[in-house]
């Protein structure tokens, strides 16, 4: 008899009954999550069905699977009308006074994100990826967010949760948000120092999750950045909340700052290292780098014609770094710098060199490109074996 063979992200087997595979000497499901009720179960023990599943969701008996893939929102009015469990594949947002409608479902699995207020949660869900809760009587909003007079008209007087970043760009106007009761919990609070207490008012009884107090004069940057001059018109003093990158045309502008922390890395030209260091950044690490600096790409190719145009060239963080075959190992040791990327592919002959001009590379894989190429037996489909490939599959 055939064996039947399913792969796929998700697998419904909360119907699957002997009749459904009886026509099948074995079954093989390889899954991402695979649904099953006791009945199910217990058919799949009896009729020896194997499964490889990453999770095993289990279902109450006669309850029907409703599945929605990317971003859902679960109402008041979407209340389940009859046993039902509710699957999503993505992220749930259940919306302020939904606690009801979530409870009526016999179970809601998230596989992604959950973003729920506090008291609308429900035992019932199950999550895997990460859960947003913030409390009652406050607004989600999910961006960062700065208090200016843009953020008083649309916020002045609510309660708003954020679980990314809050910076203070006007203090003047933090006087009327406090007067008006606004409310503001996040996920960090970026403030300077002669304005947190009026910031820290804003908070309330709850306090922000993280905290950064800087001196006065200073602007709060999250995630890395690029120093160019649109960056400095924010402001002289920065606060970086990742890394600092400082490409070689734009070098003059770190004598414009006249203060800098860097939470993470500092990747600067050479000759400016010590410039930085009179900055006193407080980074993680300083990376000085030479020449022409590639940074952040998905795939180089290193060829002679890259290195004599830019004299010397640094690699930083890059996916794949590819060396044309004709470079030899003195213009790599003489021309070239790896620093922290993951995969560099070369030759035998220029492995040495390689390594030799190589910091925290994930990865040298050497070949040979005069190799003969192997040749793959072709793949021959089982005769035997029904091959079910998909995202979904129900019995």
């Amino acid at each position: 008899m055939k064996k039947l063979q399913i792969n796929c992200g998700r697998c419904d087997a909360t119907e699957l009954t002997e009749e459904k595979i009886a026509g099948y000497g074995a079954v093989q499901i390889n899954c991402g999550s695979l649904l099953v009720t006791p009945s199910s179960l217990a058919v799949m023990a009896r009729c020896g069905v194997r499964h490889n599943s990453g999770a095993v969701i289990n279902v109450p008996e006669g309850a029907r699977v409703v599945t929605k893939m990317g971003s859902f929102t679960l109402t008041a009015e979407d209340a389940a009308k009859g046993p039902t469990v509710l699957a999503v594949v993505g992220s749930l947002t259940v919306a302020p006074g939904a606690g009801a409608a979530a409870e009526s479902y016999a179970g809601i699995i998230v596989n992604g994100k959950l973003i729920c207020r506090r008291d609308d949660y429900t035992p019932r869900i199950e999550v895997t990826g990460t859960e947003c809760l913030y409390p009652a009587g406050y607004e989600y909003v999910d961006d960062d967010l700065v208090i200016d007079k843009i953020f008083r008209l649309r916020f002045a007087g609510k309660s708003i949760y954020t679980p990314d970043t809050v910076t203070v760009g006007d203090p003047g106007e933090l006087p009327a948000l406090i007067e008006a009761g606004t409310r503001v919990l996040c996920g960090e609070l970026a403030v300077t120092e002669d304005v947190l207490e009026d910031a820290l008012k804003l908070a309330g009884a709850e306090k922000p999750e993280g905290l950064i107090v800087m001196p006065e004069g200073f602007v709060y940057l999250d995630r890395s950045q690029n120093l160019t001059k649109k960056l400095l018109r924010r402001g002289k003093k920065l606060w970086i909340g990742g890394n600092l990158t400082v490409e070689r045309e734009n070098m003059a502008l770190l004598d414009e700052l006249e203060g800098l922390r860097v939470a993470g890395r500092a990747v600067v030209p050479e000759e400016l290292e010590a410039r930085l260091e009179e900055l006193d950044p407080d980074c993680g690490d300083i990376i000085p780098y030479r020449g022409k600096l590639s940074w952040g790409k998905e795939a180089v190719a290193v060829t002679r014609a890259l290195l004599e145009r830019h004299g010397f060239v640094t690699l930083y963080r890059c996916d794949s770094v590819t060396l044309d075959r004709a470079l030899t190992p003195e213009e790599i040791e003489a021309g070239l710098s790896i620093l922290r990327c993951d995969c560099v592919k070369c030759t035998p002959a220029q492995e040495s060199a390689v390594r030799a001009v190589s910091e925290d590379v994930d990865d040298i894989a050497v070949r040979d490109p005069d190799a003969p190429k192997e040749e793959k037996p072709p793949i021959t489909p089982d005769p035997d074996t029904v091959t079910v490939n998909t995202g979904m599959y129900k019995f």
